[in-house]
């Protein structure tokens, strides 16, 4: 997806050690740049040895934190947003992202099928906070989303 779209700045909310940074920095192929979030120093040093190894250590940076503070001291546009953070806090993310994307870009949310909990009866906070937030991103017409039904369910919005 960042390949074909061209895409040149992404953002990752939750990055971990920085796995899903990985292949989107091969896909930007050096033009491009990527920051990374997490609350983890430790997926901080992590992910940066990850990239040294691999010779990508320039087209990222890491901040260290709430992924809700932090994204709110960045600069967009961003041509992605890639939304990977605790899920309560999944619905505080739709916002954010629709004032940080330029038009046409994407808004990647991971885990909304969450092992088929979101059709349970009885959900536990999380599992209530995903269902709202996929309701909440359906609903909102900056976006035009779709789940894709692969792993544990990514949505892909495009943001209008």
């Amino acid at each position: 997806t960042a390949y074909m779209m061209k895409a040149r700045k992404i953002l990752e909310l939750g990055s971990g050690f920085g796995y899903s940074a990985f292949w989107f920095s091969l896909a930007i192929k050096g033009k491009g740049h990527i920051t990374m979030t997490d609350t983890s120093a430790a997926n901080k040093r992590t992910a940066f040895n990850f990239f040294k190894r691999a010779g990508l250590q320039t087209q990222f940076d890491f901040k260290v934190g709430d992924a809700l503070k932090s994204i709110k001291k960045i600069d967009g546009p961003f041509d992605i947003i890639l939304n990977d953070i605790d899920k309560k806090d999944y619905p505080k993310t739709i916002d954010l992202a629709a004032t940080r994307l330029k038009k046409g870009g994407l808004f990647i949310t991971d885990n909304l099928i969450w092992s088929g909990k979101v059709c349970d009866k009885t959900q536990d906070n999380d599992t209530k906070a995903i269902v709202e937030f996929t309701d909440t991103l359906y609903r909102d017409s900056r976006f035009f989303t779709t789940i894709m039904p692969i792993r544990d369910g990514i949505a892909i919005a495009v943001r209008l």
